[in-house]
């Protein structure tokens, strides 16, 4: 088959330590049909030289950013240069789990699936700790009916443990999200049409630092609070309908423990919808010092979900 087949897209930012691991894993790839396209966000040429001085027998088309894109621009900008029938994004902290990591996603490719994505495994920075994630096989029916299921829990993973078919590079990392920018565009991709599949292997280590953005924006509202408001504007109010989607709003108020639309609107100055504002008298009527027990939360969550405007 003429031309690569994938198409391994690398959006950087410095850290050339956590990127030469990620090439190295790369390098012994035994599937090696495969472009290389590095995208680069750092002020200097250290990636550069990274790149010319030792993986210079790697198939790598290096772009500098003239002016930095941050995320998700670069990964968008570095997707868009991609040839190949498959996007494979990786970021710089992650890396391949083995030599054939490579060959069992391409291997679960077919002209029945779209979004391909697999086990992982955290690899904690501060003490080398690992963490295996296996996806819930039980969910995926769910999921596919109700995609915002995703907010409740990202059970795919992040961005590298995903393969993608070239023929959704239409659909982009949407530039309003920061926190939850990947499982914005999973949502995206299933709610186009995209055929998903996955892969029962750990394949990919993800590195784990202090400097994730989940470690930036976790319960602090002026992050949480607008995208958790760009996701019903997005995608519509009637994924609220489904408990576990609806929990998960619930607990979005409770764990920033606000619990009125004024409060709402100091962060998130947006029209919000009624069945939220129903949500939010109903949090506003609960013991505060019992809604840290889940038994207690969930209880009343459901009270409250059985009491939702239908209308909206």
């Amino acid at each position: 088959m003429p031309g690569f087949l994938v198409s391994i897209c690398i959006p950087c930012y410095k850290n050339e330590t956590k990127l030469q691991r990620l090439l190295e894993s790369i390098a012994i790839q035994s599937f090696t049909n495969y472009e290389i396209i590095l995208t680069d966000d750092s002020p200097d040429g250290k990636v550069l030289k990274l790149v010319q001085s030792k993986f210079s027998q790697l198939p790598i088309q290096y772009y500098k950013n003239e002016n930095a894109l941050g995320s998700p621009e670069n990964w968008n900008s570095a997707i868009a240069k991609a040839k190949g029938d498959w996007i494979k994004i990786m970021h710089h902290d992650d890396y391949f789990a083995h030599k054939d990591s490579l060959k069992n996603f391409f291997e679960a490719t077919s002209e029945e699936t779209d979004f391909i994505f697999c086990n992982y495994i955290n690899v904690y920075e501060e003490d080398n700790r690992k963490e295996i994630f296996r996806f819930p096989k039980a969910k995926m029916k769910a999921l596919l009916k109700e995609p915002m299921l995703l907010n409740a829990k990202n059970i795919i993973g992040n961005p590298s443990c995903t393969l993608i078919r070239a023929t959704f590079k239409s659909i982009v990392y949407d530039n309003t999200f920061i926190w939850k920018v990947d499982l914005e565009y999973y949502i995206n991709l299933l709610k186009n049409g995209a055929r998903i599949a996955h892969v029962d292997q750990e394949l990919i280590y993800v590195g784990m630092g202090s400097g994730q953005i989940t470690n930036r924006v976790k319960l602090k509202p002026e992050f949480e609070l607008p995208e958790a408001y760009f996701l019903l504007e997005k995608y519509g109010i009637e994924c609220l309908n489904h408990i576990a989607v609806y929990d998960s709003f619930w607990r979005t108020f409770r764990n920033l423990k606000l619990y009125s639309l004024i409060e709402i609107k100091k962060y998130a100055n947006y029209n919000w919808p009624l069945v939220i504002e129903a949500m939010l008298r109903n949090l506003a009527e609960c013991d505060p010092k019992k809604l840290g027990n889940g038994f207690y939360s969930k209880f009343m969550m459901y009270r409250s979900y059985l009491k939702r405007p239908k209308n909206h």
